[in-house]
């Protein structure tokens, strides 16, 4: 992939909501030649309620990810992370919704706060996920200092984290 910085790309693909759902259409031959990638493996995230909070999540090499982020459905503001420079200062976060798509370099950590319910994602990763090499970090005082007036719902699994981002006043 050739993208050494994150890049978001709006309304790249259509969403056709109506009173039932939603549908997308999706030309992934159309992702993979623009961006340079070839994708591995997909995931689907479901977040049910507003606010929210997955992240961040990265594999360390030979696993590393580069990522493709479709939102399907709802709102979101997506955080991204440099991996080698935890301060911060250096979040770079977006504001995303259906339609849209963000590509992520390997080397940064990914998450996002739902702002509406029922958060449809999809992600396209060129390598599988690997639990050996799978790490994430913990973003809970980031998020509290933050939203300090919101309830955000993170995962225990997100709040067990060990390896923490640095909060700059």
């Amino acid at each position: 992939m050739k993208f050494k910085k994150p890049k978001v790309y709006k309304n790249f693909f259509n969403a056709f909501p109506d009173e039932r759902g939603f549908l997308t259409a999706f030309d992934l031959e159309k992702i993979q030649k623009k961006l340079d990638v070839e994708f591995n493996y997909q995931l689907v995230s479901l977040s049910k309620k507003k606010f929210t909070f997955r992240g961040f999540h990265y594999q360390k090499e030979p696993k590393a990810q580069n990522k493709i982020i479709a939102i399907h459905s709802g709102k979101i503001i997506d955080f991204v992370i440099d991996i080698n420079s935890l301060s911060s200062l250096n979040i770079k976060s977006f504001e995303l919704s259906a339609g849209d798509i963000i590509v992520i370099p390997k080397n940064y950590a990914h998450g996002f706060l739902s702002k509406t319910d029922d958060v449809v994602i999809q992600y396209f990763l060129d390598e599988k996920y690997s639990a050996k090499h799978y790490s994430g970090l913990n973003a809970k005082d980031y998020i509290n200092n933050k939203f300090p007036k919101r309830k955000i719902i993170i995962s225990k699994k997100d709040k067990a984290l060990k390896e923490k981002i640095f909060i700059d006043n």
